[in-house]
């Protein structure tokens, strides 16, 4: 059950981010001004699909990267005011794909690898907490 409902917000998700990209080409916008514009689709969407928009974060501090952000992030229960990792429920990287990234010697892939590695970082710290990397 658990997976099935993960899989369904995963695909909300997905759809939400299309719908947006088809609205930006809709407007004549070739490409996002910033990866953060893809917080905003997500975070409706999570809200959408009944977690309640308290236990919603966007631009965390990075509890092991000190000068780095989480680019959203989803409390158990809204425990915001409550410091600490272990009211965590899921945190979520996004980057959007620029024309360079294909292309083999870009800075793109460092840029890349840094959010993924701090993915997994964290992840290791945290075992049990849901880690989501999404490149549009």
């Amino acid at each position: 059950m658990a997976k099935k409902q993960i899989s369904e917000q995963c695909a909300s998700i997905v759809d939400a981010i299309c719908y947006w990209q088809g609205y930006q080409s809709k407007i004549g916008r070739e490409r996002f001004i910033h990866e953060a514009s893809l917080r905003y689709p997500v975070a409706d969407t999570i809200t959408a699909e009944g977690i309640a928009i308290e236990r919603v974060v966007l631009e965390k501090p990075h509890p092991i990267f000190i000068r780095k952000r989480i680019d959203l992030v989803i409390y158990e229960e809204d425990k915001r005011e409550i410091d600490g990792d272990e009211y965590l429920k899921a945190i979520f990287e996004f980057k959007l794909a620029k024309k360079t990234t294909c292309d083999k010697y870009s800075n793109e892939h460092q840029r890349i690898f840094s959010d993924i590695v701090r993915l997994a970082f964290y992840n290791l710290k945290n075992k049990g907490k849901e880690c989501y990397f999404l490149m549009s």
